[in-house]
């Protein structure tokens, strides 16, 4: 909606688990209100929330890979009016991370004509832990990423090649989110947001200087006051210490006080268009049409479907 309120669209789930889902995406955005209050939170396109109670009822409207569904619990896709997600309930928490991730990445983009595609990612990965606690009176966000510290242990890029990644670099679209790219650049945005009080300080200067057109050596040695390759040993003394900082928030209200709007029933015809429309962002075109074609069977004047 215009509000930012994400628009919930019950698919075989029951009203609470709706609830909670609206819920529980409200409460992040609270929580980067407090941790980034300069962030753009307002979605520039609605957001279409459909939520499934299984991964059975989740697979026709899953991504493929190979011509089969990618077995994941979270889906998110953006439309050219719309921005569609999916989630599966009965996997609880693990159906978040990849929404949340993809919500950092939209108020990011938001916010910033541009930033380094590794800070970019590695700022979605550090917000994509985020977590609920204490009867949902508190969240924490920032927690270490197991998977991706045992990667680069064994192995880390040089920073130089790290900070030159663009959108059309081979090492961003090679597909695979658990990759050494990913990896160091979570580790690098959580080092220098949480690891080292001086250099966040020295963060922010940094990414004004590149979104006030300063070259990115440049800009970088100004603000770190370090060359990348000593910033570069930094990282790799961080990624193998035992303990790693999180930023935990107490909430101001838990998920019964916020104010969550009762899901309202809709028609099998408005559902349909919504499902149709997401089944068509994810790829899966021919299946968007049969539903689509069943649906007019019945309905042939229903506008949603004559515009999906």
């Amino acid at each position: 909606s215009s509000s930012g309120v994400p628009t919930d669209v019950g698919h075989d789930a029951g009203d609470a688990r709706l609830r909670d889902v609206l819920a529980r995406l409200e409460q992040f955005r609270e929580v980067l209100r407090r941790v980034s209050p300069g962030l753009n939170l307002t979605p520039p396109q609605p957001i279409v929330v459909v939520v499934f109670e299984n991964q059975r009822s989740l697979k026709p409207f899953a991504p493929l890979y190979e011509g089969r569904p990618v077995d994941v619990g979270g889906v998110y896709v953006n439309g050219v009016t719309t921005h569609f997600m999916a989630l599966d309930v009965a996997r609880g928490s693990l159906a978040y991370p990849v929404i949340f991730h993809e919500f950092a990445h939209l108020f990011l983009r938001n916010t910033l004509a541009e930033v380094p595609v590794w800070f970019n990612e590695g700022l979605a990965g550090f917000y994509e832990t985020f977590e609920l606690g204490d009867g949902n009176r508190s969240a924490t966000i920032g927690r270490a990423n197991g998977p991706y510290v045992a990667k680069l242990r064994e192995r880390m890029l040089p920073l130089d090649e790290l900070l030159a990644v663009t959108a059309s670099s081979p090492l961003y679209n090679e597909g695979d989110r658990r990759s050494i790219f990913y990896a160091q650049a979570w580790a690098l945005t959580h080092y220098l947001l949480v690891g080292n009080q001086e250099r966040a300080k020295q963060l922010p200067v940094y990414l004004q200087a590149l979104i006030d057109g300063t070259d990115e050596p440049t800009a970088f040695a100004t603000a770190f006051g370090a060359t990348t390759s000593q910033i570069g040993a930094e990282l790799s003394d961080y990624v193998r210490q035992m303990t790693f900082t999180a930023i935990r928030y107490n909430l101001s209200a838990t998920v019964d006080e916020l104010a969550i709007p009762r899901p309202q029933p809709m028609s099998d015809a408005d559902a349909t268009a919504i499902l149709a429309e997401f089944q068509y962002m994810v790829k899966r075109k021919d299946e968007a049409r049969t539903r689509l074609a069943a649906a007019l069977a019945t309905t042939p004047d229903h506008p949603g479907l004559l515009r999906t």
